[in-house]
């Protein structure tokens, strides 16, 4: 994210410059979307990292090796 937000208001200026040749319209940030996308992806790791931690932990480590060799 730290990455890619920067990246894309900066794409999305471009695409309002290009646009400005036909339209008259302010530039504007849409910041509602722009932060219930952050909520999304920080509610889709959480639980991912969730659901894999509770597998881990369900799983016996000993078990996990001894299939591994073989």
């Amino acid at each position: 994210m730290l990455y890619g937000l920067p990246i894309s208001i900066v794409l999305m200026y471009w695409v309002h410059q290009a646009a400005m040749n036909s339209f008259d319209f302010a530039f504007t940030l849409p910041w509602t979307s722009i932060l219930w996308c952050l909520v999304a992806v920080f509610v889709i790791v959480g639980s991912a990292m969730l659901y894999s931690g509770a597998k881990v932990k369900k799983e016996n480590i000993l078990d996990g090796l001894k299939q591994e060799s073989i």
